[in-house]
């Protein structure tokens, strides 16, 4: 399911490439939502219906997420390393278009559309690195995947000339914030017996939140100091996971 997820938000970035190219930056929201409102009436006809298992008003189980992030650790620990690592994802997606119209490069959002495809190995080695978070070593997996993302930045700052090195940055956070992505699922999803979904509320929520603070720092950073102030930033961020990361076990609760 996450290998299809990481597909559709990595290849979105190549249509969305070529189709603003083309036809302007509009024509790409419109087509967007039309995609969805076909899905919207796909899956109103093939989904299955389920009867809610919780008895209560709407927002007592709103309330009850934050009860959850309260009394589990490994939630709020996870919730902080998916929205770090997604914040600094976004620095790096709305600073590249920038980078890329400028000298040496004079490109446009095709180009920052094909380097969408890079990602799509680190896709594809979702279900390997499930295994590994199964069998224990989820949270060490999350930490190497923090280095491994705060290390493309430095790639990125240093091949800032390079087509081909800012590519080997964009393949090597693809693999870092998506990897992680995965290794912070399997530590959370048996953490309560039958709150799943309340679950991935938390989770979800402060990963898309990290997302738009990310990008929203992107642009900030880039506008005062160039592509090395959107690096700088990514960094900065990064840094809080992996100091976190780097706390002493008994600190946290380990799935």
């Amino acid at each position: 399911m996450l290998s299809g997820i990481f597909l559709g938000v990595l290849l979105s970035r190549t249509v969305a490439g070529f189709v603003g190219a083309a036809f302007g930056w509009r024509v790409m929201f419109v087509v967007a939502a039309i995609i969805l409102f076909v899905l919207l009436l796909i899956l109103s006809r093939v989904l299955p219906t389920m009867a809610p298992s919780y008895q209560g008003r709407y927002s007592g189980l709103l309330a009850s997420v934050w009860t959850l992030l309260r009394e589990q650790p490994t939630l709020r620990e996870t919730c902080l390393f998916g929205a770090t690592l997604f914040g600094a994802f976004m620095v790096f997606w709305s600073s590249l278009i920038h980078l890329m119209v400028e000298p040496p490069f004079h490109l446009g959002p095709r180009t920052v559309g094909l380097y969408g495809i890079l990602g799509a190995g680190a896709a594809l080695l979702s279900p390997i690195v499930g295994r590994a978070a199964d069998r224990g070593s989820a949270r060490n997996v999350t930490g190497a995947m923090i280095l491994l993302t705060i290390a493309s930045f430095g790639i990125f700052w240093f091949g800032r000339t390079s087509l081909f090195w800012i590519g080997v940055g964009v393949l090597a956070m693809d693999l870092g914030v998506q990897l992680a992505h995965v290794s912070n699922q399997s530590r959370i999803l048996n953490l309560v017996e039958g709150a799943q979904s309340r679950i991935q509320t938390a989770y979800m929520t402060s990963y898309f939140a990290g997302g738009g603070i990310g990008a929203a720092i992107g642009s900030w950073a880039w506008d005062r100091w160039g592509w090395a102030g959107a690096c700088a930033a990514a960094i900065a961020i990064l840094v809080i996971p992996l100091m976190r990361w780097l706390l002493p076990l008994r600190t946290a609760s380990v799935s």
